[in-house]
């Protein structure tokens, strides 16, 4: 699978889905709501300042959707969370708010809808000068991971590869080479890696680390380096070895690349879309039907 489009082209709705963008007080939400492409496959719940919300949404051509009023951002946030636990939210949807605002009701250990023992962020990657979709984790969410950690973000990414059609993802788990450096910790943990997912029956795919990224994205490099693997040159899933590198190769590829991303939260019990400040209305419309894979 080459494009977005093709996501499109492919996805098989099991009836709406109810979508709640939390303090929809901005254009952004109520455009992605209302974006032809995905619009009749949702029901937009807007949580947040109703009469806001109100006089934003009459603008837009909506004719089916909620308001639930909120008197602030963090009011919002916890309503939604309210929500998902009655089963009336089943996707949500970061809207006019801070960061931290959105996620603080998410990760309450008491009240909150983590169901793994971590959230990740898998960014799903169209990259005109690479022959299909690729996944980069975690770019957003684990400053550091740690051994466990990392299998938990593989698995997630797993799963959104699997959602889109990917039955048996090559992922590599990447290093600034293909040695093992025993003075590098992520070096030691993507050789942990590959042998720990190798060795497990349940594991459909194929796995290599550490390696390099000219190596996991180029053919040309892996034979020229006589490199050998299932994994060369074919790569589903890029594991990064922390947060800002995951984070500086996405905007490597989106900038340089000419590449385009869509990123959701994995490990709640619902489907999370958190884009970022500079995301095109293209990129928050494909992260909101990459959710819908995953809802699905």
């Amino acid at each position: 699978m080459k494009s977005f489009e093709e996501l499109l082209t492919i996805f098989q709705p099991q009836g709406k889905v109810k979508v709640g963008f939390v303090n929809a007080l901005d254009h952004s939400s109520i455009e992605t709501a209302s974006d032809p492409r995905i619009k009749d496959y949702i029901e937009p719940v807007f949580l947040g300042d109703k009469a806001k919300i109100e006089s934003l949404v009459k603008d837009y051509p909506l004719s089916h959707y909620q308001v639930l009023d909120a008197k602030d951002d963090l009011s919002a946030a916890k309503l939604a969370v309210e929500k998902v636990h009655q089963g009336e939210i089943q996707l949500l949807c970061k809207g006019k708010l801070p960061s931290s605002h959105f996620l603080r009701p998410i990760v309450n250990k008491e009240s909150g809808i983590v169901c793994s023992d971590l959230l990740s962020t898998v960014t799903l990657l169209d990259i005109p000068q690479y022959p299909k979709l690729l996944v980069n984790t975690d770019g957003g969410m684990n400053l550091n991971p740690n051994f466990e950690q990392k299998k938990i973000i593989i698995r997630h990414a797993v799963e959104v590869m699997n959602d889109i059609g990917i039955q048996a993802p090559k992922i590599a788990v990447l290093g600034a080479t293909e040695e093992v450096n025993d003075k590098i910790q992520s070096s030691k943990d993507a050789y942990d890696l590959m042998k720990d997912f190798s060795q497990d029956p349940d594991f459909k795919g194929s796995i290599a680390g550490p390696i390099s990224l000219d190596l996991a994205l180029s053919q040309a490099a892996s034979q020229l380096k006589e490199y050998h693997s299932e994994v060369a040159g074919q790569a589903d899933i890029l594991v990064s070895p922390d947060m800002t590198t995951g984070n500086i190769l996405s905007k490597a590829l989106t900038i340089l690349g000419k590449g385009r991303l869509a990123t959701i939260v994995k490990g709640a019990q619902v489907p999370i879309v958190m884009n970022s400040r500079g995301s095109s209305s293209d990129e928050k419309v494909f992260a909101l039907l990459l959710a819908l894979f995953s809802w699905r």
